[in-house]
This record gives C-alpha cells, structure tokens and sequence, in this order.
C-alpha cells in the first residue's frame, strides 16, 4: 500500500513554529522506534503485569475437567452435572493441548494457561510485518499497553482466549496467505461465533481500504474460517456436546443480556481502548479503513451486549484483527513522519491508560494482590485463589 503525501505548504505561508515539547517528544518516539521486536515484546508483557496483575478465569476448573478428559470431555464430572456450560466444548483448543501434553493437575493447567496468555500478547512482534516496520511495532506496542487485550488475557487465565486473540493476531498480520488463512481457521475453531463476527469487521476495513484488490485476502481469510467452523462442529458432534449462543440466551433469559448496558461507558471503552484516540487521530479519521473500524466499533460495543454476556471480552476479541490491519493499513497510508507524529500524541496516554472489564453484573479488574496470589500458588505455596 502507498504513502500518502503530505499537502505542500505555499511558499508564502508562515512557517507553523513547533509546539512547545515537541522536540522532546519527538525524540522519546525516535528512542522507542529504534527498540527491537524482543525489547518492544517485554516492555509490552511487564507493563501489562504491572497493570493487571494476574487473575483467574471463573469456569476454569471446567476447561481443566476437559483438559483430563479430552477425548471423552462428557465423562467428566463438571460437564456430566451441568448441561449448560457445555458451550464451553466449542472452545477446546487450549485445554486440550494441555491434555495431551499431560499438563491436567491444576497448577500445570493454570501455569500452561498463563504462559499461553503471555505468548498471546507478544505473538505480534515476532511477525515479519513488525520486524520490517519500527512504525508499526510502535504502533501495535501502544494499541496492546493503551488496549484491552492484555487486560483480558491477564484477568482470566485458564480461559480459551490466548488461542483465539494469539490466531487473530497472526490472522491480520501475517505476510503469508496460507498462514493468515490457517489462523483463521484455528480462531474460528476455538471460538466459531467471535471468529465470525470478527471476519465481517475485518473483511469491510480492508474493503474500505482497497476495495476489490482486498477480495482475494477476504476470501482465503473465509476459507479458512469455514474450514475451522466445520472442524469444531464435527468435532463437538463426535463428543456429542456444544452448545448454541441461542440456548444459552434462553437459559439466562433476555433481561440478563441488558444489564450490561449499565456498563456502557465502561464496555465502548473497553472495545478499543487507546484505539479509539489513534483511529479518531487528526491525521487518522479522514483514512476510510480508519471511518469505518470507528463506526464499527461503536456499534459492536452497542450492540454486543445483546448476544454475549462476556461482553468487554468478546468486543475486544472480535476486533482485535481488524484493528491491527487497521494500525498496518495507517502507518503505510500515511508514511512514515506522519505515522510518528500521530503515535507521539498517542503514547502518553497508552502509557498511562487501564482497562476495567465489564462482565455482564460485575466489573472486572485482577490487580497486584490476585496477580501475587496466583504466583505462590503456582510455586507451590498457598491455597488455589479464589476466581
């Protein structure tokens, strides 16, 4: 994708005296862009742990039971006594890797589960597009410190979610089309309903962007989203489980679903994060990819609550790979110079900005003292946490 030009500036015009601070900050972004991929990727991890702590995901003793149980998740005891969380035998991929590599007792369930949280957050920084781009990685460092993914992943270890948000990471920024195609195959295999959604936002923000040349991409995408979606069903009819999002809303009932809306500030900000200040950016909006992931964020963070009770997750998760080809698709639309002057006006505030979860009733924040109690107890001393 080309840069954009900057407009000329008429040669009788005054020329803008910078603000002032602009050249200290000018060079704290040129010290961050000559950071590598690996000290971008730990920068990233400890401020996220700093800020979230560490906490536990509430049905993780179930994804345990199907992590022992793998081949036969119906046997175990949680799914056997409790018909409805069975929609969690959709979402099998993490919990049973641990079960075949025999990681099932409940401390090498979580540790396993905290390190595929970790991986999750940095997986970006070891693809080709961010190695090539210092712009980029800057870009996507700030999007995950500013953003809700870590936040997410860190307060619910022990969830499905490192697979689907690690897959849609690779998914919109892998170089190679047989790799992005079979990330989307792996998200739509461990979360078929987010997967979905997600590759509607994702497909219509490169379709801003480059029209038909992007068909060719949507399509290998949806291919391999197909191929997931097919893979979890026939695998869920093998272990004659699953669960449909319908059945669900049934069992909670419809009320349920609109209590999140007593949330709303909270769950729009948490569906972007600092991506809305760099999508809504002066040099930014006026891109087409960046007007429509801003119109279709806020309305899945409207209009989510109404489907999923998990509602900042969920959100987060369903936009994640559309904003990251969004962050691509900005700092090659805009150049270089441009790119820079956008994330220095961002930075301070992805520094300093913390993501609180809404899930459904309750407000979500792990914090250091959870984040502390999940350590002794990984090393072996104390009680498992409460969740």
């Amino acid at each position: 994708m080309a840069g954009v030009e900057a407009p000329l500036v008429a040669s009788g015009e005054p020329r803008q005296l910078p603000r002032p601070g602009h050249e200290r900050d000018r060079r704290g972004i040129e010290w961050l862009l000559r950071r590598g991929s690996l000290t971008c990727a730990a920068a990233v991890l400890v401020l996220s742990l700093v800020k979230y702590g560490v906490g536990l995901y509430p049905s993780w003793t179930f994804m345990q039971a199907l992590a022992q149980n793998w081949r036969h998740p119906l046997m175990g005891v949680p799914f056997a006594n409790d018909v409805h969380a069975r929609y969690l035998l959709d979402s099998p991929a993490s919990a049973a890797l641990a079960g075949i590599l025999h990681l099932v007792t409940a401390r090498e369930y979580l540790a396993f589960h905290l390190v595929l949280a970790c991986v999750a957050i940095v997986v970006p920084f070891y693809l080709d597009a961010l190695r090539r781009s210092p712009e980029l990685r800057l870009a996507v460092a700030l999007l995950l410190v500013g953003g809700t993914v870590p936040a997410l992943l860190l307060s619910w270890v022990g969830s499905y979610d490192p697979v689907s948000i690690g897959s849609a990471a690779v998914a919109a920024l892998a170089s190679n089309p047989v790799v992005r195609a079979l990330a989307w195959m792996v998200f739509a295999f461990n979360n078929a309903p987010e997967a979905a959604i997600a590759l509607v936002i994702f497909a219509v923000v490169l379709w801003a962007d480059s029209g038909r040349a992007a068909v060719p991409r949507i399509f290998s995408s949806g291919v391999g989203a197909v191929a997931g979606y097919v893979a979890i069903r026939v695998l869920t009819s093998a272990w004659d489980g699953g669960q449909s999002e319908f059945t669900e809303m049934k069992f909670y009932g419809f009320h349920q679903y609109l209590l999140s809306y007593e949330y709303l500030p909270l769950v729009v900000l948490s569906a972007l994060g600092v991506g809305w200040l760099f999508l809504a950016d002066r040099d930014v909006r006026h891109l087409p990819a960046a007007r429509a992931l801003l119109l279709l964020s806020l309305l899945a963070a409207i209009g989510m609550p109404l489907i999923a009770l998990d509602t900042s997750r969920t959100i987060a998760g369903t936009l994640w790979p559309a904003m990251l080809v969004a962050a691509a698709i900005v700092v090659s639309r805009l150049g270089a110079e441009r790119a820079r002057a956008v994330l220095a006006r961002v930075a301070p505030v992805a520094l300093f900005m913390v993501i609180v979860l809404a899930w459904n009733t309750h407000l979500v924040y792990a914090g250091w003292r959870s984040g502390a109690n999940v350590v002794l107890y990984l090393v072996g001393h104390g009680l498992v946490p409460p969740s």
